[in-house]
């Protein structure tokens, strides 16, 4: 793994759950992101998608039937996180602050 991708999974590990606010996370790895420049979709965990990952305690993650994996990524964040901003887009709310912070 890159040391600049390790410092930034560091960084989101420290932010706490988005759905319970819970300070135990691991990182959940968005999918469906897509490229800017040619609308086509990311593979996750591969280049610039590795940077989309989002804050969640392991219920809120993959182990509740109320967790991001029992439901969708679009259902999750309408259910879990109020529908304020989809789950894609707190990653990019993540990824803006970090580099804001680490320049």
């Amino acid at each position: 793994m890159k040391a600049s991708l390790s410092r930034y999974y560091e960084y989101v590990s420290k932010q706490p759950c988005l759905a319970c606010g819970s300070p135990n996370v691991e990182l959940h790895h968005i999918k469906g992101a897509r490229s800017l420049k040619t609308r086509l979709r990311l593979k996750p965990r591969d280049g610039i998608a590795e940077y989309a990952v989002v804050p969640l305690c392991s219920e809120c993650h993959r182990t509740s039937d109320k967790s991001v994996h029992a439901l969708d990524q679009e259902a999750f964040g309408i259910q879990r996180l109020g529908g304020s901003a989809s789950v894609l887009e707190w990653a990019l709310s993540f990824a803006l602050e970090y580099l804001a912070d680490n320049r």
